[in-house]
């Protein structure tokens, strides 16, 4: 019976931590993936992913995203810049505590939450698809003896509002599953327990416990200079593709075409999907195994995005603009490509963190991630809006 109630308990809790996982990409990427769109709208047009970039209430989004500051005569997206720095303070904050939190319960429940990562790719991704592009088309218009063309642009399926609306009701329901999970802390390692509750515990409770004290005892203790190139990996890959890498995506993308555009954003999401496909189903495809596939994985990342980069400075007349599908298909290519690269390691770096160390790697893994996305947005922000090159 107690095997039962455990089993189910173990069920109820990997759907708990799954949901509770849909906050972390959601928080991270909900708002870049609708860029394309607002990026049309907001006077900073092509530097605005930058800007977001560096500066990174959803509800407060849905409110005043559009909403302009005028400032030394220009106009400034003051609100939307706001609330985005607002919102990814938490999330870099955050983001040093989600997967530590994670090391509370067994192993399995790492994939948990990468299994909530993404689903919550995958939602983003089909909510930005049934969203549409904005099109435009040139409509003539005869004035006496002239015709002029007027931009017309179409609508899209629903608002930006209501985009943010739906992420918010996500974001609702991941905050009740972590509430849930701190309220109750079912499914915890029960590690700490005085000797007089443990005589209390049944006989497979017991079993477990001591499974629990040989797997902190088979746990490395973690040290920084033994494992630096594994930090460094982290660090590299998130520098690259999710600091540095964002900045880039107008100058690399739109030249071809706003759905271009939007449709490889949208690619970017499904690829952070099939990272973790991949990584579940070559779950034995391990750094103790393999230990140098992630430095392979973050070269072959690293000579795509100098691709990109030279793609990006020619733009707005980047290569084979006259024929902007293969043009836009190829940056495309190559921008979700590196993203899904990235993703594999990011997955492949914490599950290795967290089986050698426990909680310490995983904080120190994140630390890296933390430095590098920090270190990548600050130097493109310079790059494009400061130095504007």
């Amino acid at each position: 019976m107690s095997r039962f109630v455990e089993d189910n308990s173990t069920v109820i809790v990997f759907i708990l931590i799954t949901i509770f996982a849909l906050c972390q990409n959601i928080f991270f990427r909900s708002i870049d993936i609708e860029l394309p769109v607002m990026v049309q709208e907001l006077p900073e047009g092509w530097s605005l992913p930058a800007i977001f970039n560096i500066v990174i209430g959803l509800i407060c989004l849905a409110l005043t995203w559009n909403k302009t500051t005028f400032i030394e005569n220009k106009y400034h997206s003051v609100y939307f810049l706001f609330f985005t720095f607002v919102i990814y303070s938490c999330q870099y904050t955050g983001i040093l505590l989600f997967l530590p939190y994670i090391g509370r319960y067994k192993l399995v429940m790492i994939r948990a939450f990468f299994l909530g990562d993404a689903i919550s790719s995958g939602s983003l991704a089909g909510l930005a698809y049934a969203q549409n592009s904005p099109k435009s088309e040139c409509i003539p218009i005869n004035q006496g003896n002239q015709t002029i063309l007027i931009e017309k642009k179409s609508s899209l399926t629903f608002s930006v509002e209501t985009y943010f609306f739906i992420v918010s009701g996500m974001m609702l329901g991941s905050l009740i599953c972590f509430l849930i999970l701190s309220i109750t802390k079912i499914g915890q390692n029960k590690i700490n327990e005085t000797d007089e509750n443990k005589l209390l515990i049944e006989e497979d409770n017991q079993v477990e416990e001591i499974e629990n004290k040989e797997n902190l005892m088979n746990k490395r203790q973690f040290n920084l200079s033994n494992d630096i190139s594994y930090l460094f990996a982290m660090f590299w890959c998130c520098f690259t593709t999710y600091g540095f890498l964002p900045g880039l995506q107008t100058y690399a993308l739109l030249p071809y075409s706003p759905d271009i555009y939007q449709k490889t954003i949208i690619g970017v999401e499904v690829s952070y999907v099939f990272a973790q496909i991949f990584c579940a189903i070559f779950s034995k495809l391990t750094v103790v195994k393999y230990p140098k596939l992630v430095h392979i994985f973050n070269f072959i990342s690293t000579i795509l995005i100098v691709w990109i980069c030279i793609i990006a400075k020619m733009s707005p007349c980047p290569p084979f603009i006259n024929t902007p599908l293969l043009g836009g298909t190829i940056s495309g290519l190559l921008y979700t490509i590196v993203n899904g690269l990235s993703h594999i390691n990011y997955i492949i770096l914490n599950v290795y963190f967290q089986e050698e160390f426990g909680k310490i790697g995983l904080f120190w893994g994140c630390v890296a991630l933390q430095i590098g996305m920090t270190f990548g947005a600050l130097i493109i922000f310079m790059l494009t809006v400061y130095f504007n090159i």
